[in-house]
């Protein structure tokens, strides 16, 4: 018989080591380091309609100080915060929040029910981090966002401030 015809040996199988810490880390009670055990989340997804555990739920309490109308009948330019739009800042006039002093001296729980009450944008105060920039432009300086906005625009002054 020739090498070309005899039948090929099976492999060796290995056999596998016995699970060992790293150096440095030490094994549980089970004998399985850190790094070969597997996480395991419990957790249930959460829709993004329900708040999350570290957000405050608002009340109507928490409801933040409204006009009926703009002061002087001149609205600010909400659209220079970024993350307002057009449809936005229609919102938000409908809510009464005309100037950004009025989101300036928003507190953390109003700051919460205007996030739970943005209809189709909820959460987005927070997330583009509205007071702080509305504090900026109350005082007629400038943010990146409104500098690019108002090149885009050509707009230069703000209705209420009339900087």
């Amino acid at each position: 018989m020739t090498a070309a015809n005899a039948a090929p040996k099976p492999a060796a199988k290995a056999t596998p080591k016995a699970a060992k810490p790293s150096k440095g880390a030490s094994a549980d009670a089970t004998g399985v380091s850190v790094q070969e055990a597997q996480a395991v989340s419990k957790a249930k997804p959460v829709s993004k309609d329900e708040p999350k555990a570290a957000e405050a739920v608002a009340t109507d309490a928490d409801k933040p100080a409204t006009l009926s109308a703009a002061r002087g009948g001149k609205a600010d330019d909400l659209k220079l915060i970024k993350g307002v739009g057009p449809k936005l800042e229609e919102l938000l006039y409908t809510l009464g929040f005309y100037h950004f002093d009025q989101i300036a001296a928003w507190n953390a729980n109003e700051l919460a029910w205007v996030d739970q009450n943005l209809e189709g944008f909820k959460g987005r105060a927070s997330r583009d981090e509205w007071i702080d920039q509305a504090e900026k432009l109350a005082t007629g300086a400038e943010t990146e966002f409104s500098a690019r906005a108002k090149k885009k625009t050509g707009s230069i002054t703000t209705k209420s401030t009339g900087r």
